[in-house]
């Protein structure tokens, strides 16, 4: 750690000097000032059914706008997600990364709930949307808001960790954007925005983006049983499509519809990161589309009911290689639909804002199948996976209020969510808190939340290696958080301490002690996490500061060891500061300590990875209204940093090293506002 705290000292003091070296004396020009605006007022949608304020949200919540990801060079979705405290991105199944928050990681990347414009993304065989999604291109978003912690008060199974909620591009005025991008190592993005008035009363959004890379040939350590040397592609491809029409929102009765498609392909990942070392690879290929459909009828000046109706159909081919080159591949087709009513008071009893909703969603798995294919192309395995032609529905009944007396700075959060599920039954989850406003810039927050996620189809009815169980039970977290958060003019400052406990995890287990037969999934894991987040932004004359950090230990009260694979200490900064010459730069560092190799069990005290540090530097300039021209350096100093997996197995230990992250790579690109 030592070394990279002086690799970080050097990086911003070069910073500095190099900043200092043009000095300007006038403050922000407008387009940043409005950037920093949008940091310290952003309106959050996400935590409510009402636009709150992070003084008054029931939830700790960060929003993602897009000069943020910009301003760090971002490519990916899981770029955009990793500069915030108590959360990591890891490495997990089929070559994907998996979202942890706040020190509960597993090996299916369960946990979070994905939303496109509200509507869920998480599938039923695996409860996840990060394998299947893994890169919804951040050029066709405005934003993206995360919930960390308890989210299932509001929207139910899967919200157990957190929710990451992306909200698709759109305008209230006629414009046309377009950018490009290029990198040293063969990166590329594109896309294409316009948003247009139709008449008087309707507006189009249309958002289109794509990008890839080619072959990698990123190497990795293992042992067969002597050292040797593995590379992997890492070539992927990724087309992301909305279209948005909205009718005035002002109108008594309007109405949105939206269509949304994504694709995704890569080969040459890995699979697990720790199986199969002399050929660990894999595939995807995948397909999304979603229509969407919503009305919104004001029944008086603070009464609305809404209703929003959405159906979504996945296509995907996952296939890994094994040892001895035969390939397995799963096929899978699944079908979504699900409808809500929502009932709004903002002024009930005229202190009281209050939401009621009634829910329903049905998954359906229309086609599972797996195949095992020999090196010659015969076709050796031809069989449906145990969740084929299987599904669930549930309905849902909601509440959720605010009440605050006027002139009162004694607020009150309550809710509750109750959902019947046609596989297992009902659950009831309730979230409270309490908040007092020091004054209009301060506040502090005691909140509570229970959460939980439902057992999933390949949970319940097992797989090809592993036996499930139709008894199966959610999975339920309880957390307690303490909030201190205060905002100025030009700063911001958040503290977090907060205490969870999971109960009734699944997992697999050993179930008869016999080697020859699957492990079994089963309700049978605790664990809990403690820990502190704090976060820190402030504008003064041409700089910006943006700072956080936290402090988390995680353990599994089952096996009483500690979740080692989510790091202990997580800190990133990052410096921006303005020239006269209307170019900007930023600097950003990010720091991730005590991690180990593979998860740690009562049997294995896996190695531990060296002190993940990154220090990545974008510069753009604002030549005109129009165009803006910009170059990221990642990962400056070229460090080999290496990633845990959240997969272990019986051959993790001839593996010599984790899961090696991208090393520098510069890129440069335009925006251009027609």
């Amino acid at each position: 750690m030592t070394k990279n705290l002086v690799a970080f000292t050097i990086s911003t003091a070069l910073f500095t000097l190099s900043a200092t070296a043009s000095p300007n004396e006038t403050h922000f020009d407008n387009l940043l000032s409005l950037s920093i605006e949008e940091l310290l007022n952003v309106s959050i949608t996400t935590t409510s059914f009402f636009p709150e304020t992070d003084l008054t949200a029931g939830s700790t919540v960060t929003v993602i706008p897009a000069t943020y990801w910009q301003d760090r060079g971002a490519r990916r979705l899981d770029d955009a997600l990793s500069y915030m405290p108590g959360v990591t991105i890891n490495p997990t199944f089929l070559g994907t990364r998996q979202w942890v928050i706040r020190g509960y990681p597993n090996s299916n990347a369960t946990g979070v709930q994905t939303l496109w414009d509200g509507v869920p993304l998480n599938t039923y065989p695996i409860g996840s949307a990060q394998a299947d999604h893994p890169d919804i291109q951040l050029n066709t978003l405005n934003s993206i808001e995360v919930i960390r912690g308890p989210g299932s008060a509001l929207y139910g199974s899967d919200a157990m960790h957190g929710v990451v909620s992306l909200h698709a591009y759109e305008s209230d005025k006629d414009e046309q954007k377009a950018s490009l991008r290029a990198a040293s190592n063969g990166y590329y993005d594109g896309a294409l925005k316009g948003s247009y008035a139709l008449g008087d009363n309707w507006r189009a959004n249309l958002a289109i983006a794509t990008s890839g890379q080619p072959d990698q040939d990123i190497e990795y350590g293992y042992l067969d049983p002597a050292p040797a040397i593995g590379e992997r592609d890492y070539n992927y491809t990724t087309s992301t499509t909305s279209l948005k029409l909205n009718s005035d929102p002002t109108d008594t009765l309007s109405y949105k519809f939206g269509l949304y498609y994504n694709k995704y392909d890569h080969d040459g990942f890995f699979h697990n990161g720790t199986d199969v070392p002399s050929d660990d690879n894999s595939y995807i290929d995948s397909y999304l589309g979603i229509v969407k459909a919503e009305s919104n009828y004001k029944l008086s000046e603070t009464q609305e009911l809404t209703f929003n109706i959405s159906t979504w159909e996945y296509d995907h081919h996952f296939a890994r290689t094994l040892a001895n080159l035969n390939r397995i591949n799963i096929f899978a087709t699944e079908h979504q639909e699900s409808f809500n009513i929502i009932y709004t008071d903002e002024n009930l009893l005229d202190h009281t804002e209050l939401s009621i909703a009634l829910g329903y969603k049905d998954n359906h798995v229309k086609t599972a199948h797996r195949t095992v294919v020999s090196p010659a192309g015969a076709e050796l395995l031809n069989a449906p996976l145990f969740f084929t032609e299987k599904g669930r529905t549930l309905n849902s009944f909601l509440l959720d209020g605010k009440t605050q007396k006027r002139n009162s700075s004694h607020i009150f959060r309550y809710g509750f969510r109750f959902d019947d599920y046609s596989d297992f039954g009902e659950q009831f989850t309730p979230r409270l808190g309490y908040i007092y406003s020091l004054n209009k810039n301060s506040a502090f927050k005691t909140l509570y939340g229970n959460s939980f996620r439902a057992p999933t189809g390949n949970e319940l009815y097992g797989g090809p290696q592993q036996l499930g169980d139709l008894n199966l039970q959610p999975e339920e977290l309880d957390t307690i958080e303490f909030i201190y958060i205060t905002k100025h003019n030009n700063w911001k400052a958040e503290a977090i301490f907060f205490v969870s406990e999971l109960k009734n995890g699944i997992r697999l287990f050993d179930h008869d002690n016999d080697p020859l037969t699957l492990n079994k999934f089963s309700n049978i894991s605790e664990s809990d996490s403690t820990g502190i987040e704090v976060s820190y932004f402030k504008t003064f004359s041409n700089w910006t500061l943006d700072t956080n950090g936290s402090y988390i230990i995680s353990q599994n009260q089952t096996d009483d060891v500690e979740f080692t694979i989510f790091p202990d200490f997580i800190f990133n900064l990052a410096i921006g500061y303005q020239f006269k010459n209307k170019w900007h730069m930023t600097i950003n560092n990010h720091l991730e300590t005590e991690r180990t190799r593979v998860a740690k069990t009562p049997s294995n005290s896996p190695d531990a990875l060296p002190d993940y540090f990154r220090t990545d530097l974008n510069f753009s300039k604002q030549y005109s209204e129009q165009m803006k021209l910009f170059i990221n350096v990642r990962n400056v100093f070229d460090r080999e940093n290496e990633l845990p997996s959240t997969q272990d197995s019986v051959r993790s230990s001839e593996f010599s090293s984790g899961i090696v992250d991208e090393r520098i790579s510069i890129d440069a690109g335009l925006n251009y506002h027609f």
